[in-house]
């Protein structure tokens, strides 16, 4: 069964994961991208042992369509070389629903750290600074701004927070759905946030205000 699927930005692949399921509770990850313009396989990675249960984290292509990142309860993050197969960066996390690239494509950030913080690595050194705020945690989406200057994350109880990428601090709250906050996207120009929470609602990521 897959739960996740994601083009990867130049169109030429497209990524699927989730689980071969062993019980009913149980299963083996399993990750997989074809070409697109064969629709053959040119990446597959399944794991030996039923170790997963059946929510499967994220999957999310870098900027420059040769990395994958993929989160696995359990197994943290892990970053998939595509064209040489190797794991290229690691990182040791709770469960994680989030991910997303930085747009120069050097660093990633992830949901599930310790604490219901948010973890921000670089990608070729492993290095990583957490993300924690007292007022806000249990954090299940993350949207890197198209500038890079901010993060945007939503959380379990429908709160939004908008992170300064530079000092990793969390400069603007809003309070956005009565439930959780599914998703996030950023418009091309970084000034509005769109959030999923049962309705879709649309903000000025400047100062905040419901459009």
């Amino acid at each position: 069964s897959f739960y996740r699927v994601d083009w990867s930005p130049d169109g030429k692949k497209l990524a699927a994961a989730g689980l071969v399921m062993g019980s009913a509770e149980f299963g083996k990850s399993h990750l997989i991208v074809w070409a697109t313009s064969t629709w053959e396989i040119v990446f597959e990675q399944k794991s030996k042992d039923d170790m997963f249960d059946s929510i499967y984290g994220d999957i999310a292509w870098s900027p420059d369509s040769r990395s994958l990142a993929e989160s696995i309860s359990g197994m943290g993050v892990l970053v998939h070389d595509i064209q040489t197969g190797r794991v290229i960066s690691r990182q040791d996390t709770l469960s994680s629903y989030g991910l997303s690239w930085s747009p120069d494509g050097s660093r990633l950030v992830a949901t599930g750290d310790l604490a219901s913080g948010i973890r921000r690595w670089k990608v070729s050194t492993d290095e990583s600074v957490r993300l924690f705020d007292q007022h806000v945690g249990g954090f299940m989406q993350i949207a890197w701004s198209p500038d890079g200057k901010r993060i945007a994350s939503g959380n379990f109880e429908g709160k939004v927070c908008f992170w300064t990428a530079a000092t990793n601090k969390c400069d603007g709250l809003i309070y956005a759905h009565q439930n959780a906050v599914f998703n996030l996207a950023w418009s091309a120009d970084g000034n509005q946030l769109a959030t999923g929470g049962g309705i879709i609602r649309i903000w000025d990521s400047n100062t905040g205000k419901l459009i």
